[in-house]
């Protein structure tokens, strides 16, 4: 189903700040009850969004079975007391392990919107860009040819370089690890799996620090999270630091790099100075 118009529509009132991640909680229910999804997830839906912010974090993590020490340490609980309140009022309102399926579903799909409306978002954000450099050009070319000139000079670059939100987009699926074999009754392996998380729910300065803690210490996880934070250094537009991680990669890893990461490198974003 086309969701293009209603995310547009929520766009123009409720436009993505540069300085504040969108996250999976932030799906407007208007844009969920336009999936294919059944009254009985949207039902879900509408019982989740009604809860509070903090209740559908934990819901989120509770539903994926995360270990209880990492999400008390990620959501900030002053003691595992508060965790297992607030644990105990949320079952009362939707119980994450009796439907499970139901509530990963939801999740699930809300992630899918967000991505897109984050696709939305950056062809709206093109769509002025180029409104207004056509606006710029139709004045120039009223200007003298001198004037001319210095419009070209600083216009036409700006319409040929990539979007790194929209490279990011374009390689993120690159390599997704399998969730489920991951070991999280480990320390690394539990870390791993939280910075995942937030990366998905779009927290990558708080997903980059942890991938950044495990590369040290383990070799499982390395390669991976060397991808993970070129993406994340992409998607901020620090080209310096996804070259970075990209040239550790393929030192380290050879066979990783050369499935993964050397798409990323052929970029002429990345391969540019």
């Amino acid at each position: 189903m086309d969701y293009n118009q209603e995310i547009r529509k929520w766009l123009a009132d409720n436009p993505i700040s540069e300085e504040v991640e969108l996250d999976v909680h932030a799906v407007p229910e208007s844009i969920f009850d336009l999936t294919d999804a059944s009254d009985r997830i949207k039902l879900l839906n509408r019982q989740i969004k009604a809860l509070p912010l903090q209740q559908q974090k934990l819901l989120h993590y509770l539903s994926r079975n995360v270990d209880q020490a990492l999400i008390i340490e990620s959501m900030e609980y002053a003691s595992p007391e508060l965790f297992w309140l607030d644990r105990a009022l949320l079952i009362k309102e939707v119980d994450p392990t009796a439907r499970q399926n139901d509530v990963l579903r939801v999740f699930a799909v809300n992630e899918q919107l967000l991505d897109e409306i984050y696709a939305v978002s950056d062809i709206m954000d093109l769509e002025a860009e180029k409104s207004k450099n056509r606006k710029s050009l139709k004045y120039s070319l009223i200007a003298a040819p001198f004037f001319l000139a210095l419009v070209f000079m600083f216009i036409y670059p700006l319409l040929v370089k990539p979007n790194p939100v929209a490279l990011y987009d374009e390689y993120k699926n690159a390599y997704q690890p399998i969730l489920s074999s991951i070991d999280t009754t480990s320390y690394v392996g539990g870390s791993y799996f939280e910075a995942l998380l937030l990366m998905k729910e779009g927290n990558f300065s708080e997903s980059a620090t942890l991938f950044r803690e495990i590369i040290p210490v383990d070799s499982t996880y390395r390669a991976s999270s060397r991808w993970f934070l070129a993406l994340i250094s992409l998607r901020n537009g620090d080209q310096q630091s996804c070259k970075e991680q990209l040239k550790a990669i393929q030192s380290e890893d050879p066979a990783f790099y050369k499935k993964v990461a050397e798409k990323l490198d052929r970029n002429r974003l990345i391969r540019s100075k």
